[in-house]
């Protein structure tokens, strides 16, 4: 394996990384502005503990 090789899967590796770091975060706010506005639909209550704050548990 050569260098440039090396170097560009070293790179599409932390690319998608970053990727699903940003998907999760984005998940995360999604969950807690679920929570915020009182989801009537239940879409708060499915998301489970991580949508809730600390201080509502």
């Amino acid at each position: 394996m050569d260098n440039s090789s090396l170097e560009r899967c070293c790179c599409e590796k932390f690319t998608y990384a970053a990727y699903e770091a940003r998907v999760l975060i984005s998940r995360t706010e999604l969950a807690y502005a679920a929570f915020a506005h009182g989801e009537k639909d239940g879409r708060a209550k499915k998301l489970g503990p991580l949508a809730r704050p600390r201080s509502a548990q």
